[in-house]
């Protein structure tokens, strides 16, 4: 019969077995002394086989499986056993497996027994398949190592935060370069201190939302301030990485500087809504706030037309960019003579209009006299020339909500109309007078020759007894016949030598110039078919 001892050792020895097969950990035992080594089925099923396999199994079975590059450093652990310098040694490496793959283990292990002179003699410990563990780590080292690379790469800013502090922990060159400083100084500073004033009370907004719980993230648009002063537009993304109630939650903070991209959008919403010539607002802007003041109580509501007198004829005389510059020079005139809240446009080509909201017709017309006081004032170059800006303008006034606001605008053009009117002959005398100065500049007739061929034109109409009006009109067509060549370019005027083909084709259209300058006014209308004709041949055939 077994002894109470016997017994108690074997109950122990399974118990301890059935810990090592549920732990499913391989084991083996050593003498270090023979080299003999023992091991159980697990050892070998890792590595693909059974014990018979493997036998007879020594120190030399596991040397020959595992990997060469791991056993040096697996023999430095042993031998720190072996020179007592640890009580038990932990080190992992590689052994092939039966279909030629590596396994990689987690071996441990310790002596057990040495001999009297103090060597080695018995030693045992355990393997473990650590294979899926290593598998994971090497994902998980390989994901981290692409989230660096694209971390620091990113063409993003991309930062850490500390959520409470603000402070930044870690930030890419990127994010750096954006708000240009070094990484070092990005450490130093926090978001408040690089955030444009007029953006921290919507950023805190935000902020307090994760605080509440409502949010983990948040997107928005702000401005940075550079160390240069200089205001750079961002788009912002932040991310709660970790639970708010955390100690130190984390933020992940992802900027991109769309700096340029929103001048080009101030620029095209700046185009939408304004004249691109003169920067007023535009007959759309226009058109909206006219029905927006219209509904609302701004009472009186006047309005101001306003239109460049004589364009037509100083475009055909001096050139469209002359004419231009006269646009724009009117646009200035009106623009300074605007209150903050008034609403001055361009609708037309020459036509202006400014909505005065809250201006009665007494306002309005003390405004009206300050335009034209400033455009009298006002004059623009051209060549030699000085041309005035004559402006000619007409207001109404709403004044009770059931008044139609077109009619309203309908009488303030006719008020412009009227006083075009007034207006008329004096601006047309300061025009032709310009025109006809810049015709004896440009084709280097003087003013005697001028005269010479009107007093000529005269004594011919006396001798043919014609009518007082067209001896006005010959005489005036004789002074003007070549108005034409103002649109001609100096240096084919002023050539010496024989005219290229294409240069006589322009000189041979100033007629044709001249009759259109002509047909722009009243006053010179009745001789454009004479200056149109004043090249043909007497009897017509060419």
């Amino acid at each position: 019969m077994k002894t109470e001892l016997e017994s108690k050792l074997e109950r122990e020895l399974e118990y301890y077995r059935n810990i090592i097969e549920g732990a499913n950990l391989g084991t083996w035992e050593l003498n270090v002394l023979t080299g003999e080594e023992t091991i159980n089925e697990r050892w070998a099923e890792m590595i693909g086989y059974t014990i018979e396999e493997l036998s007879p199994v020594s120190i030399d079975t596991w040397i020959s499986h595992s990997h060469p590059k791991d056993i040096e450093e697996v023999q430095k652990h042993i031998d720190s056993l072996f020179q007592r310098r640890i009580d038990h040694y932990n080190v992992e490496f590689r052994m092939k497996h039966k279909n030629g793959s590596w396994v990689w283990i987690n071996g441990r292990g310790k002596v057990n027994t040495w001999t009297e002179d103090g060597r080695p003699w018995m030693t045992s410990g355990t393997h473990t398949d650590i294979t899926s563990r290593k598998l994971t780590e090497e994902k998980l080292q390989k994901s981290e190592e692409r989230f660096r690379i694209m971390f620091e790469e990113a063409p993003l800013g991309m930062g850490l935060f500390e959520f409470h502090s603000g402070k930044p922990y870690q930030v890419n060159r990127r994010f750096a370069d954006i708000i240009g400083r070094t990484i070092q100084e990005c450490y130093e500073l926090d978001w408040k201190a690089i955030t444009h004033p007029d953006d921290i009370e919507e950023n805190l907004f935000y902020r307090e939302q994760i605080l509440a719980g409502k949010t983990k993230e948040f997107k928005m648009r702000k401005r940075y301030l550079k160390p240069d002063g200089s205001v750079i537009w961002i788009n912002l993304i932040i991310v709660l990485l970790d639970a708010i109630t955390d100690p130190n939650p984390r933020e992940l903070c992802m900027i991109e500087d769309f700096t340029e991209r929103k001048e080009w959008e101030n620029e095209i919403l700046f185009l939408n809504f304004h004249d691109a010539l003169t920067g007023m607002y535009n007959r759309r802007f226009f058109e909206e706030e006219k029905n927006r003041l219209d509904a609302g109580r701004q009472l009186p509501l006047s309005i101001i037309m306003a239109d460049v007198d004589g364009l037509k004829l100083i475009n055909d005389g001096f050139g469209y960019s002359t004419g231009d510059k006269l646009l724009m020079e009117a646009g200035e005139v009106l623009l300074s003579c605007c209150r903050k809240e008034d609403i001055a446009s361009r609708i037309g080509g020459d036509e202006f209009c400014i909505l005065l909201p809250g201006t009665s017709q007494e306002a309005a017309r003390e405004i009206c006299k300050r335009i034209q006081a400033a455009a009298a004032e006002s004059i623009i170059s051209s060549g030699a020339h000085r041309l005035k800006c004559n402006l000619s303008v007409g207001s109404a006034t709403k004044t009770s909500a059931n008044e139609d606001i077109s009619k309203v605008l309908s009488e303030a053009e006719d008020a412009m109309r009227r006083s075009k009117l007034l207006n008329r002959n004096s601006v047309r005398s300061d025009l032709l007078s310009s025109i006809k100065a810049t015709m004896l500049e440009k084709s280097h007739e003087t003013a005697e020759h001028s005269e010479r061929m009107a007093a000529m034109a005269r004594a011919i109409g006396e001798e043919l007894s014609l009518s007082d009006n067209l001896m006005y009109d010959l005489e005036l067509a004789a002074t003007l016949h070549d108005i034409g060549k103002v649109s001609i370019d100096q240096q084919i005027l002023s050539k010496s030598e024989a005219l290229t083909e294409e240069e006589w084709i322009l000189m041979r259209q100033h007629p044709v110039v001249g009759a259109r300058i002509a047909q722009a006014t009243t006053e010179l209308m009745s001789i454009a078919e004479y200056i149109l004709y004043h090249h043909e041949r007497w009897d017509g055939k060419g």
